[in-house]
C-alpha cells in the first residue's frame, strides 16, 4: 500500500480469518518529524525479520502552536502516534514484536531535547505494556522521517 498522506493506514485486510488464527508477527520502526512548527508528521517502517515489506507516512497532527508550548506539542503528537500504532496493527492482523524508535526524533525542533526523552521514553514503556511489543530506541542518520524509521527497524531486526 503506498503512503497515504491524508490519513491513518487503516484499512481492514480482505482476507478471512478463522476463530484460532494466529496474528502476523512482524517488526514497525517508528518516527515523528515537526514541520513549519505547526504540523506533525509520522512515518512506519514494516519489516518481516528478513526484509522490510512497507512503509507508510503522513500527517499526525496539526499543532496549535500560538497556544501551546513545546512540551505540549511533543506530547500530543506521541499520544497520537500511539494511536496509529495501535488501530495499523489491529487492521492489519499484525501481531507487532519489536517497535524501534528513532532515537533523534524532534532534534531540530527542540533545544532542549529532554522533554523528547522522556516522552519517547514514556510512549516506548507504553508499547511495551499495552501491545506486548519490545522497544528499542536507535540512532539513526537518515535525512528524512522514513529513512530514520526504516534504519531504525532494520538495526532492531539485526540486534
Amino acid at each position: 500500500m503506498p503512503p497515504n498522506p491524508t490519513g491513518v493506514p487503516i484499512r481492514r485486510t480482505s482476507r478471512r480469518f478463522s476463530i484460532a488464527h494466529v496474528p502476523v508477527a512482524v517488526y514497525l520502526g517508528i518516527d515523528i518529524e515537526f514541520r513549519d512548527n505547526s504540523t506533525s508528521y509520522y512515518s512506519i517502517s514494516v519489516h518481516d525479520g528478513m526484509y522490510g515489506t512497507d512503509y507508510y507516512e503522513g500527517e499526525l497532527v496539526r499543532h496549535d502552536s500560538e497556544n501551546s508550548d513545546k512540551k505540549e506539542i511533543i506530547v500530543e503528537a506521541f499520544k497520537k502516534l500511539h494511536e496509529v500504532v495501535e488501530i495499523y496493527a489491529l487492521a492489519q492482523n499484525f501481531k507487532v514484536q519489536l517497535i524501534a524508535c528513532s532515537r533523534d526524533i524532534g532534534g531540530d525542533y527542540l533545544e532542549d531535547t529532554n522533554i523528547v526523552d522522556i516522552e519517547e521514553l514514556s510512549t516506548m514503556s507504553e508499547y511495551w505494556r499495552e501491545l506486548d511489543a519490545l522497544p528499542f530506541r536507535v540512532v539513526t542518520h537518515g535525512a528524512t522521517s522514513d529513512e530514520r524509521a526504516s534504519a531504525a527497524v532494520r538495526k532492531a531486526v539485526m540486534w
